[in-house]
């Protein structure tokens, strides 16, 4: 193999799923994919479980965690929160959960400072 193609084989997803659910993998990854994009962000492995939840990791090593459910709507949750309180903080993210209802819990590497916020929005350490 030349290696012009071994690099665009190289910047392809990696896809892990049940046989036969790659159409819809395809479909909520070009979805996903898109939404992430205006974030400046970009999937590089899409896992879905034999239980069907969804898993992605981001081109910044983040680990999001989206579930069974919902998958886009959690996406675009985070999209509107990404940039004014995550973006700063990227390089400290180990993971993102999003299979919440009605937000998101951060798991931060090890060592690292958390900053807490309360239900108004301020930032405490």
């Amino acid at each position: 193999m030349n290696t012009r193609i071994r690099g665009n084989l190289m910047s392809l997803p990696f896809f892990k799923g049940p046989t036969g659910y790659q159409k819809v993998m395809a479909d909520k990854y070009r979805t996903m994919s898109h939404a992430l994009h205006q974030a400046g962000l970009e999937i590089t492995e899409l896992v879905v479980s034999p239980r069907r939840a969804w898993s992605l990791r981001l081109n910044n090593g983040i680990l999001l965690r989206l579930g069974r459910e919902n998958m886009i709507g959690r996406v675009d949750r985070l999209i509107k929160v990404f940039d004014s309180v995550l973006r700063s903080r990227v390089k400290d993210i180990y993971a993102i959960d999003l299979r919440y209802s009605n937000g998101f819990a951060v798991k931060w590497k090890r060592g690292k400072k958390v900053k807490r916020y309360d239900l108004g929005g301020k930032g405490q350490t």
